[in-house]
C-alpha cells in the first residue's frame, strides 16, 4: 500500500470520527433536552442566566450539527442539570450509531 493511499484512508477515517464524535454529541444533548421537556428557547434563557449568550436558533444550529466547543457543552449540560456521563452511556449511543466499540476501543491502544 502506498504513502499516499495510507494518508488517504488515514483522512477518512478522521472524517468518519469526527461526525460520529458529532453525532454523539448531538444525540446526548437532545435526549436530555427531551427527557427535561427543553426547549431551545428555554435552554438558551437558562444559558443566559449563566452568562452566555446564544439564541435559540443559534443552539438549535450547533446541537442539531454537533459542533460546538467544550465550554458550551458543559455549559449547556449544567443548564439542563445533567448529573453523570459514563462510559456506559458513550458507548451505547455509539452503538446505536453503528460504531464498532471493541474496534474504536482497539485503535486507541
Amino acid at each position: 500500500m502506498s504513502q499516499e493511499t495510507r494518508d488517504q484512508e488515514t483522512r477518512n477515517q478522521k472524517t468518519w470520527d469526527q461526525q460520529t464524535w458529532r453525532k454523539l454529541v448531538k444525540r446526548l444533548i437532545s435526549t436530555q433536552m427531551k427527557k427535561r421537556d427543553v426547549k431551545y428557547e428555554i435552554l438558551s434563557q437558562r444559558l443566559s442566566k449563566l452568562g452566555i449568550k446564544q439564541s435559540a436558533s443559534n443552539l438549535s444550529t450547533k446541537v442539531s450539527t454537533g459542533v460546538l466547543g467544550a465550554d458550551l457543552l458543559l455549559a449547556i449540560l449544567f443548564a439542563l442539570d445533567f448529573k453523570q456521563l459514563t462510559d456506559s452511556d458513550i458507548e451505547d449511543v455509539l452503538q446505536d450509531l453503528g460504531v464498532n466499540i471493541e474496534q474504536l476501543k482497539e485503535s486507541q491502544q
